[in-house]
């Protein structure tokens, strides 16, 4: 996960190419720090 900064806190997303055939998602969350946006992530997509 890439952590990038904005005006309301941080973004974590994958840039990874699929390293899965199957994976279809680009999984990111926002948060407040990165731990937070990681957490949100998690629960949005539970693969992870």
């Amino acid at each position: 996960m890439t952590v990038t900064p904005d005006a309301t806190g941080v973004m974590v997303m994958c840039f990874n190419v699929p390293c899965d055939p199957q994976c279809h998602e680009n999984p990111f969350g926002h948060g407040k720090n990165a731990k937070d946006a990681w957490e949100t992530a998690k629960e949005k997509f539970r693969k992870l």
